[in-house]
């Protein structure tokens, strides 16, 4: 996870409601993605400056927010974002309906076709216009009851963005029929069209940048194969790759780091010149940066610790080789199947050979050390520097590392381990948040910690006793 340094303002006053879907009747695993989906709320907060709610239906947020908010997206429980900045796509793209001579729009959503039964605005993922909902006499979104209904003729595009029913746009042709429909949206369909708005479909950008799991669908047996921890390949397509996270995650190796390499912030050396323990999860190039930002006592230690055993072993090969070729030592180890980088669930391509996403990933890591050179340097420090690996599991038992901490000056950083999407999935989240804050009670004083909350925000600085846990705001971040 990448720490964004500004939390942006939100110049149009856009708000996020989550909501359960109307056809989940499982209230577990409603409560489960409900949380599942505010968690990357939460994420998406560090990087936006924006409010968000918890409401019954599209509708019951419209009646509540459109006098609050100018803009409300509503995310339906199961939604996921690979990326926080599709809310910038958003706004992108409503700013651009907001320009002069644009049709000013009434929803965005995902548009589907289903010919003889009407059209479908799904529910996962719509945009409303405050003000134009309100100008159209607050219209129902259309539930998903059988009906007969006189609607707008529809014109579409003869292109799809899969299958024959997403069409890239549609548009209305002035005509109304008696139409059937089954599906969800047609209340907005219907008064949008009406009144001359218009209704946006999401582009690729956007459609790329998220995905929906269906809690809907399958309920039961989808929660059973979820507290079993068993993928079930009657379920859909995105059931199973929700399920499929847990795969191998024991034995995954972060070999080049996705988040910022620096371990300290500028500025703070006169917190860290007495650190003689620095405790790193086992992933990347992160214990370079001891040296290139020359921060701790010439004789301090370190103590490396992960949950993947896998881990622990990489980092033993780049401690016991003497190689500084860094693509050499990956084809050497032994598990190499298991190292990862960013966005990619493997680092060797079908041929064997190692993929351009691992050099374009190591060589920004390089650079972050200041060249080549300097890299030989700080792995030579590296190996010559008293090691001791840890392995345990940091949400259920960093009691374990207590022993190896100093009573003073020591470094502790636990990168994005309390709110990877791992953790989201398939972790106690109320148990992952009353462990974090006892992991903080329990560090000594003065300790340097870095690192993600439960809530995605980045922390780094020293521990006060009366504060605990200072966040670092010279710059917003995460």
């Amino acid at each position: 996870m990448d720490i964004p340094k500004i939390r942006h303002d939100n110049k149009i006053n856009l708000a996020i409601c989550i909501f359960p879907c109307s056809f989940l009747r499982n209230k577990k695993l409603e409560e489960k993605f409900m949380k599942f989906t505010e968690f990357y709320v939460n994420r998406a907060q560090c990087l936006l400056d924006f409010e968000y709610h918890k409401v019954k239906s599209i509708d019951d947020g419209l009646r509540k927010f459109t006098n609050t908010y100018d803009h409300i997206l509503f995310l339906a429980a199961g939604v996921r974002l690979y990326n926080e900045s599709i809310l910038f796509d958003v706004i992108d793209m409503i700013e651009e309906t907001l320009k002069p001579g644009n049709q000013v729009y009434l929803a965005g959503a995902h548009i589907l076709d289903w010919k003889e039964n009407y059209y479908e605005l799904h529910h996962q993922f719509i945009l409303v216009n405050s003000k134009s909902w309100i100008n159209l006499n607050s219209p129902e979104f259309g539930s998903s009851a059988p009906g007969n209904t006189k609607l707008p003729v529809i014109e579409r595009s003869e292109e799809n963005f899969h299958d024959d029913y997403t069409p890239y746009w549609v548009r209305p042709t002035g005509d109304f029929e008696i139409q059937h429909h089954e599906r969800q949206g047609w209340g907005f369909i219907d008064a949008a069209f009406r009144g001359g708005y218009s209704i946006l479909n999401w582009d690729k950008k956007i459609r790329d940048k998220r995905t929906y799991y269906y809690p809907e669908s399958n309920s039961e047996r989808f929660l059973e194969c979820i507290e079993k921890r068993i993928v079930d390949h009657s379920l859909n397509f995105n059931q199973r790759n929700f399920l499929m996270m847990d795969e191998d995650v024991d034995k995954q190796v972060w070999v080049l780091n996705s988040e910022r390499v620096k371990l300290i912030n500028e500025g703070d050396h006169y917190k860290c010149k007495n650190i003689k323990k620095v405790i790193l999860p086992a992933a990347g190039l992160k214990p370079l940066s001891v040296f290139h930002q020359n921060f701790a006592a010439d004789d301090f230690e370190f103590v490396i610790y992960d949950y993947s055993e896998t881990s622990i072993n990489w980092m033993k090969h780049l401690y016991n080789n003497k190689s500084y070729d860094f693509a050499e030592m990956v084809m050497e180890f032994k598990d190499r199947e298991y190292l990862r980088v960013i966005h990619q669930t493997s680092i060797i391509s079908n041929t064997g050979e190692l993929i351009k996403p691992f050099f374009d990933s190591l060589e920004r890591s390089i650079a972050e050390f200041g060249g080549e050179d300097n890299y030989k340097k700080y792995l030579d420090k590296f190996r010559s520097t008293k090691i001791s690996f840890v392995r345990l599991d940091l949400i259920n038992n960093f009691e374990k590392l207590l022993p190896y901490l100093n009573s003073t000056g020591n470094y502790v950083s636990i990168s994005n381990i309390f709110c990877t999407d791992y953790v989201n999935a398939f972790a106690d989240l109320d148990h992952v948040r009353e462990r974090f804050a006892l992991l903080i009670k329990s560090l000594p004083e003065d300790t340097y910690f870095a690192g993600f909350d439960t809530s995605s925000m980045f922390y780094c600085n020293t521990i006060s006793r009366e504060e605990r846990l200072m966040q670092y705001n010279i710059k917003q971040l995460i």
